[in-house]
């Protein structure tokens, strides 16, 4: 166990040199500047998203009967958001997608991304597509073929 523990405090050691040489040696030195003036530069399109959670309507994302709220969309729109991550936030952690397609009223419950708790299924892939393409963004998605994230 001695032995064990000296070996980490020596790789800390030797870690944290390294660090402070490269820092030390102007090896890398990274400058930020925050201004208003425009530096004619472009930002990829797909950078500028959002996570787009699915419980509870989306959040209120969509009416009742699954439509997106065109509110939504309009803002969406006028502000650029150009990419939506589906599931986004923990609570893709424990998507199942298999629960999330058919019918709105078969669609089976997900577990929660933070304490499992059960979290309904209406806004599926499907849902997710339609507001994508009314806000004119792409999406990216964290399914995989089994199910999980």
């Amino acid at each position: 166990m001695h032995q064990r523990r000296s070996v980490v405090v020596v790789v800390v050691l030797l870690t944290v040199v390294a660090a402070a040489v490269l820092v030390y040696s102007g090896v890398r030195q990274t400058r930020i500047v925050v201004g208003a003036e425009p530096t004619g530069e472009v930002v990829a399109k797909g950078l500028f998203g959002a996570n787009h959670r699915y419980p509870f309507d989306a959040f209120g994302s969509f009416t009742p009967g699954g439509e997106p709220q065109q509110r939504l969309v309009a803002n969406a729109r006028s502000t650029g958001v150009s990419m939506l991550r589906y599931p986004g936030g923990t609570v893709a952690n424990t998507f199942r997608w298999t629960r999330a397609i058919g019918p709105r009223e078969d669609r089976g419950c997900q577990p929660g991304g933070g304490d499992g708790a059960p979290l309904d299924s209406t806004i599926g892939p499907d849902e997710h597509m339609a507001l994508v393409e009314q806000m004119g963004a792409e999406t990216t998605s964290g399914l995989s073929a089994s199910g999980a994230t």
